[in-house]
């Protein structure tokens, strides 16, 4: 009898916690930050440029742009020819290939370790309640947000551990991608005159979780540095992180 009244406590006991974690699951898959996580937002960031340390005549650049479904555009703006208009230049936007360029031209300009041509974009946008969860790909963003292409010569390395462990959960190393990229530069020049031409896209996911703020991220960069007079297409360094940060999942 004994042994009937312990077995019956025991299945009570069971379908209790059974109950109890099917409210707690219910919970975290409806109310959950991971569906709609406090103060969600994402930012994108772009950066072109051009820099250098002497005096240039006649110049002609053609610069990748961030590329997203074949159109120029950094989160939730397009980029256009006034966006990325700078002083007195010739700006126009030209396809090449599989990339999508600015075309600067820069009849003449002297500066000292300056800025030729700086264009910075951003947006960051805070969904309403209303609008689909839909956060930025940072850990796959070729094909799905803005990157440069055409990518050539593409290499990866994975980090030599994936994650950290720490207070918050897992916390992802990035994955390095190098490549090279095409870049067009056609001036007149001293031979001394240096000239960098830079480019930086990224997106961000942020949002409030154990009253602390979280992200994670991609970036994706090319540079290339000539010296004295050029002409001609080149290939700059490229580099690409993806899936750095904390997520949703883990």
């Amino acid at each position: 009898m004994k042994n009937f009244e312990f077995q019956k406590r025991k299945r009570i006991f069971v379908a209790i916690l059974v109950i109890g974690i099917l409210f707690i699951s219910l919970y975290f898959l409806i109310l959950s930050p991971a569906t709609r996580p406090q103060e969600f937002h994402t930012a994108n960031y772009f950066t072109v440029g051009i820099r250098l340390n002497g005096q240039t005549s006649n110049a002609t650049f053609i610069l990748p742009l961030p590329v997203y479904n074949g159109t120029p555009q950094i989160g939730c703006n397009i980029v256009t020819d006034d966006i990325l208009r700078y002083e007195d230049y010739s700006i126009s936007i030209i396809e090449e290939g599989e990339g999508v360029y600015v075309k600067i031209f820069i009849p003449s300009l002297t500066a000292t370790n300056n800025d030729a041509y700086l264009v910075d974009m951003s947006c960051i946008d805070f969904p309403d309640s209303d609008s689909a969860f839909i956060p930025i790909n940072t850990r796959q963003p070729i094909g799905n947000e803005p990157v440069f292409l055409p990518k050539n010569n593409l290499t990866s390395q994975k980090p030599g551990s994936e994650y950290s462990l720490t207070w918050y959960g897992a916390d992802y190393h990035p994955v390095i991608t190098r490549y090279q990229i095409p870049v067009y530069a056609e001036y007149s020049a001293t031979p001394d005159t240096i000239v960098k031409i830079f480019a930086r896209v990224s997106g961000m996911n942020q949002w409030a979780e154990l009253g602390t703020y979280f992200t994670n991220s991609y970036e994706d960069t090319y540079q290339h540095v000539l010296q004295g007079s050029s002409e001609g297409w080149y290939m700059a360094d490229g580099t690409m992180e993806t899936g750095e940060g904390k997520y949703l999942d883990t």
